[in-house]
């Protein structure tokens, strides 16, 4: 696993054990979430555009019954981009809040949020692609969705929508502007 990524895993699971601990002893809702993601993304500017497909573990922290914190990493891949058969994975790994529009009592939450972090691609199509090479980006992600309060301490997303941003190094601009879809859910814990 490249540094980047263990470290940014080391301090996500720290912080999230630490929140764990925090929780059993407040009425704050501390959630974790799975989901299905699907990125549009480019080469570069213009638009020899692809799909990207892959899933995701989203963790979040309750402030209040409208604001919280978040954590966020997606893997997605796709291969046969080009004819020559090129692939490509990015890990995106992101910090940041939601925001729930209405109050946690109703069932249809709409919600924004707002994350920075980085992105890590590997394979033929990544910036320098050598053999087991990766590159590592700035990754910014803002959008919003809603949540459907389900029964018990299930919440489904049917839909989340977001802007991403990196700045993987290419041959025109070193930036990516790329739309990612997602749909999953959410389990409470209490």
């Amino acid at each position: 696993m490249p540094a980047p990524i263990s470290r940014f895993a080391t301090a996500l699971t720290l912080a999230f054990a630490a929140l764990a601990g925090a929780h059993a002893q407040s009425t704050h809702a501390f959630s974790i979430g799975a989901d299905y993601t699907y990125i549009r993304t480019n080469l570069a500017p213009g638009c020899a555009c692809f799909g990207l497909q892959g899933g995701g573990l989203e963790f979040q922290y309750g402030l209040n019954s409208r604001f919280f914190l978040l954590a966020d990493a997606t893997v997605t891949h796709a291969s046969d981009i080009t004819p020559d058969h090129y692939a490509l994975t990015q890990v995106t790994y992101t910090l940041g809040t939601r925001v729930f529009l209405v109050s946690s009592a109703t069932r249809l939450k709409p919600f924004a949020e707002f994350k920075l972090g980085a992105a890590t691609a590997t394979g033929s199509l990544a910036p320098s692609a050598t053999f087991g090479s990766a590159s590592t980006a700035f990754a910014l992600e803002a959008g919003g969705g809603l949540a459907l309060h389900l029964r018990g301490l299930f919440d489904l997303v049917p839909l989340q929508a977001d802007y991403l941003h990196t700045k993987f190094a290419n041959t025109q601009s070193n930036t990516q502007n790329d739309l990612r879809l997602s749909v999953g859910v959410l389990y409470r814990l209490r």
